[in-house]
């Protein structure tokens, strides 16, 4: 073999190995990024958002910045006063006059706008609404705690981003999606349930405040519905009326006195009962028919009398093809009624 043979082959042997080395130490990355735990996952994003320390100083956040519904093209104001040593949540805005307001006051979530008024939130939109809350006061701080579950989703690719993916299932069976940047550790994008639809939040545009990275740019996506938040102010530790947080209440009168009310509505059914017991009337049910002439003819007919026992409508039967019942049948219909009071 000649010596410029062998300088190629030593040289292509070189390349190869090189390439082989890379592909290995690509390889043996991307293994361990994948193999990286749910746990391991979180503590990253904790020390990219600024540190458990920083995170856990956050008692309450006051958000202020603008709304646009990515649809209509309309941009409002907004406002949002969530507070977390409470486990408090409001959220207050406006679109093209539709003024919407949605809360939690630690027992009970509501929501109120300018079209259906005020409401309180039931079932499964009750149940998300406060799994969502206790996530923006503690996000997945104590979530081993709590009780709740994480899985590694797999990676993804998020816009350009490549992202891990982890499913957080609460102690309520409550399940959130988190997606975090591989290279930022931060995360950028939220699924948490809300009744029969999904609500994705996508966040960019991260900013110290306080030492803590938040996102000031924010899309939410829930159904067809998709919105563009841009934060302008975001404040930590503001001092927060509790009030804000209450149920609203429609007038200044005070609510009512509960037991009060209950032994009030007691004692009107209570009336009502009394005044049923004097009342009575007849019914008579009569059965026709159609002759081979096409004449319409009464076949048979039922006289009954109704009246009322402590709430109970008794329904007597007194007469039959409009005749008086006879001693038989009367006993049986006084021993029918007795039987079923007694039931």
């Amino acid at each position: 073999m000649s010596l410029e043979s062998l300088k190629s082959s030593q040289k292509y042997r070189d390349t190869f190995n090189q390439t082989v080395l890379l592909i290995t130490l690509t390889t043996i990355v991307s293994l361990t990024a994948i193999a990286q735990s749910p746990d391991k996952i979180l503590k990253n994003a904790v020390k990219a958002m600024g540190g458990e320390k920083a995170l856990r100083s956050i008692k309450s956040w006051r958000v202020k910045g603008t709304i646009t519904d990515l649809r209509t093209r309309c941009r409002q104001l907004h406002g949002s006063r969530p507070a977390a040593e409470f486990l408090h949540n409001v959220r207050t805005f406006d679109m093209r006059g539709l003024e919407t307001s949605v809360g939690y006051s630690g027992r009970s979530g509501w929501m109120r706008d300018s079209r259906d008024g005020l409401r309180t939130l039931t079932g499964l939109y009750s149940r998300d609404f406060q799994a969502e809350v206790a996530w923006r006061n503690n996000r997945w701080l104590d979530y081993k705690k709590e009780k709740a579950k994480t899985a590694l989703a797999g990676p993804v690719t998020i816009g350009e981003k490549s992202a891990s993916s982890i499913a957080l299932t609460t102690s309520k069976n409550v399940r959130i999606k988190m997606y975090f940047d591989t290279g930022t550790g931060l995360l950028i994008r939220e699924e948490l349930p809300a009744a029969e639809t999904t609500r994705i939040f996508d966040y960019s545009d991260f900013r110290p405040v306080n030492g803590v990275m938040e996102p000031h740019e924010i899309r939410v996506t829930e159904g067809e519905s998709k919105f563009f938040d841009k934060a302008q102010e975001i404040t930590h530790n503001s001092q927060l009326n509790k009030a804000l947080f209450d149920f609203p209440t429609i007038s200044n009168e005070p609510l009512p006195d509960i037991p009060m009310l209950l032994k009030q509505v007691g004692e009107n059914e209570d009336e009502i009962d009394s005044i049923l017991e004097k009342y009575t009337y007849t019914e008579t049910i009569t059965r026709r028919e159609i002759d081979s002439k096409g004449e319409v003819k009464d076949k048979d007919s039922e006289k009954f009398e109704l009246t009322f026992t402590r709430g109970n409508r008794l329904r007597r039967q007194i007469e039959k093809n409009g005749k008086p019942l006879s001693s038989g049948d009367d006993a049986d219909e006084t021993k029918r009624l007795k039987n079923a009071f007694v039931k």
